[in-house]
């Protein structure tokens, strides 16, 4: 996937010198450091060299796609940071701005 991200690989928690590439996601524990009784965790690694320090002098946003050579190269809709958004869950659900007793708190 091309985009922004800076992510370059994923990494074993058990032995972060054993790497594999971001695609496929591993998400049952690293084959490589893995025994039957721990599955480590593999984490993404990124570029950190071509960070530009600009991306931490940004104004505070609402949107966390602005951070996205420091996330991993997803497509997932945005939440909005420090905002909220119609999550559209339908009827007999109660969001929390619309719920009674928390409503007024955030008012």
């Amino acid at each position: 996937m091309d985009g922004p991200s800076l992510a370059t690989r994923q990494r074993s928690l058990g032995d972060p010198a054993t790497e594999f590439p971001l695609f496929p996601p591993l998400t049952r524990g690293c084959p490589k450091t893995s025994t039957d009784e721990i599955a480590y965790p593999l984490e993404v690694g990124y570029d950190y060299a071509r960070v530009d320090p600009a991306l931490f002098d940004q104004e505070p946003g609402t949107d966390i796609a602005r951070w996205s050579p420091l996330l991993p190269p997803l497509e997932a809709p945005t939440l909005g940071e420090g905002g909220f958004k119609d999550l559209g869950v339908g009827a007999g659900s109660y969001p929390v701005l619309d719920h009674p007793a928390l409503g007024d708190l955030m008012a």
